[in-house]
């Protein structure tokens, strides 16, 4: 009797195994068929090859329906950018992301042509998007411009013809990137970084600053954000028995917008607020010798950053323009006034700083 209840038991668990098998074999394919799209593509100025639009309708033709959704709506955003090698070859990068920016695969095709660039993107972009879907290419036209162009012998082969070589298929999709976006996911690149800068007309002479940089970077748009603080060396002088040590710091939080923006190069124009306050220690100076004076005004730069694998280095000059000057002075022995030192109402600054993305 044990033994029966033993056997019975071990036919239900094998039985509740298949079932579940079962059930998530057949279950798989809705949920990646439930995925929605979006498309971008990007170009380098003055060097497109492929547009959006052509991209968008020769995917459509090869899947036989409109593929794409609005990219706020979208579960996975398939994101291409092209550049041109030189004169006769262009190259792109074709990834795609869930919507928290995880990145599920990618492929770089190359070309000697904007056609055959269109048709290898096609293809890619197709794959992604149904990479299930049985391809039957009757033509080398049809096959992608990496493996297209490549040299072939002059010598008629005595053999059957080989069908045209395609690529693997893109890596599988886990079953996490097809939930629903969270409602954290928001669509932005977050970098930090160290650098330093020199500047002008804030201390009594030319002042070296350590900085710290964020940078907010809001994908596919020309538009960022960034926050900057500065620390000024103390800087000391004398005239006479009269001696000041003068220190500062500084904040700015601006908004960039992009007036270069390419694969690898971006110049920014930035403009926003700057505070801080200058940090006197003074002896025989008429004013308050620790009194802190505060800084605040608008602030503009141009910065140029060269990116690359999740790295930047950025170069900056801009101005400061603080509502107000500071002046300290001293009675000499004759009992003049006299002036001491006195901060700028124009502060300008030249700054270099190495930058890492940490999110996402």
């Amino acid at each position: 009797m044990p033994w029966a209840w033993a056997d019975s038991r071990w036919r239900a668990l094998i039985h509740a195994a298949l079932v579940l098998t079962a059930w998530s074999f057949f279950t798989r394919p809705a949920l990646c068929a439930d995925a929605t799209f979006a498309l971008t593509w990007r170009s380098e100025p003055k060097t497109q090859c492929v547009t959006e639009t052509a991209l968008r309708a020769g995917v459509a033709r090869k899947l036989g329906r409109a593929p794409f959704a609005d990219q706020e709506r979208a579960d996975i955003v398939i994101e291409g950018e092209e550049r041109a090698l030189d004169g006769e070859r262009w190259r792109a990068r074709i990834a795609e992301r869930d919507r928290d920016g995880v990145l599920l695969g990618e492929r770089e095709i190359s070309a000697k042509s904007c056609e055959s660039l269109l048709r290898a993107a096609t293809f890619v972009v197709a794959l992604f998007i149904d990479p299930d879907r049985e391809e039957e290419q009757t033509s080398d036209e049809e096959a992608p411009a990496s493996v297209r162009d490549e040299p072939t012998s002059a010598v008629p082969s005595a053999s059957a013809p080989s069908p045209p070589p395609r690529l693997p298929p893109p890596p599988t999709r886990s079953l996490d990137a097809q939930r629903p976006p969270s409602k954290g996911a928001s669509g932005f690149d977050l970098r930090l970084g160290l650098g330093a800068s020199v500047g002008t007309g804030l201390l009594p002479s030319m002042n070296g600053s350590l900085l710290a940089t964020a940078r907010l970077e809001r994908r596919h748009s020309p538009w960022s954000f960034d926050w900057t603080g500065a620390y000024s060396w103390t800087q000391t002088i004398a005239h006479g028995t009269i001696r000041g040590e003068f220190a500062a710091i500084e904040q700015r939080a601006r908004a960039c917008l992009a007036l270069i923006d390419g694969s690898a190069t971006r110049l920014d124009a930035c403009g926003g607020a700057m505070w801080g306050a200058i940090i006197p220690q003074t002896t025989g100076v008429l004013a308050a010798s620790g009194a802190w004076r505060k800084l605040i005004g608008p602030t503009a730069a141009l910065a140029l950053e060269i990116r690359a694998a999740g790295k930047a280095a950025r170069l900056e000059a801009g101005v400061d323009v603080p509502l107000g000057r500071y002046e300290f002075s001293y009675l000499s022995n004759t009992g003049e006034t006299k002036l001491f030192y006195t901060s700028s109402s124009l502060v300008g600054f030249v700054g270099f700083s190495g930058l890492q993305t940490i999110l996402p």
